[in-house]
């Protein structure tokens, strides 16, 4: 089975703690993780969290 190296791109974000938004940014953060923990092969699971921290970024 290949290794999986996470590339210096991934890093989780830095939220800010002013205004209203702080609770938005931490629900978003534990919704990628939640999705990423339904998956269970440990490669998808990695590429799942890029992808949902990406997509919602867009």
């Amino acid at each position: 089975m290949a290794r999986v190296q996470v590339s210096s791109m991934l890093r989780p974000p830095v939220f800010s703690r002013k205004g209203d938004g702080y609770a938005e940014q931490h629900w978003f953060l534990c919704e990628a993780i939640w999705s990423a923990k339904n998956t269970t092969a440990s490669n998808a699971k990695i590429i799942e969290f890029q992808t949902t921290l990406r997509g919602r970024a867009l």
